[in-house]
């Protein structure tokens, strides 16, 4: 087992720092969206307790999910950069897929001002 260089030990404090502050968001975030309808609505003691329970669980298990999922994307060591997912060059995969492609454009053919003639090229009756 090789010996981790200071960028990659930075790197990784980084990367925990991240983690945690960002499920400290997500938690807290969770947290008053469950809560809030508490702060806003007189509601019965019983239901702010259930209310405060149930969004400290879920901020609770929000932060726990947030800090393993960005920490389990990071390379645990040098030689191990993970490689992006392969996608097979198919068609209906890329960025279009699921949208309707346009209607081809027709060029606008405005009508000419009443008095003058047409630039348009008129057909001629055939003889």
């Amino acid at each position: 087992m090789s010996r981790r260089t200071q960028a990659e030990r930075d790197a990784m404090t980084v990367e925990i720092g991240y983690a945690l502050v960002s499920g400290a968001v997500v938690a807290v975030v969770t947290f008053a969206g469950i809560f809030l309808p508490a702060l806003l609505i007189d509601l019965p003691n019983v239901a702010e307790r259930v209310l405060s329970r149930t969004g400290a669980a879920l901020g609770a298990a929000a932060f726990v999910v947030r800090v393993v999922h960005v920490l389990w994307r990071f390379p645990r060591t040098a030689g191990e950069r993970r490689p992006p997912p392969v996608r097979p060059n198919r068609p209906g995969r890329g960025r279009t897929a699921g949208r309707v492609p346009a209607a081809p454009c027709q060029p606008l053919v405005r009508p000419a001002p009443a008095g003058r003639p047409s630039s348009r090229p008129t057909e001629r009756p055939s003889s």
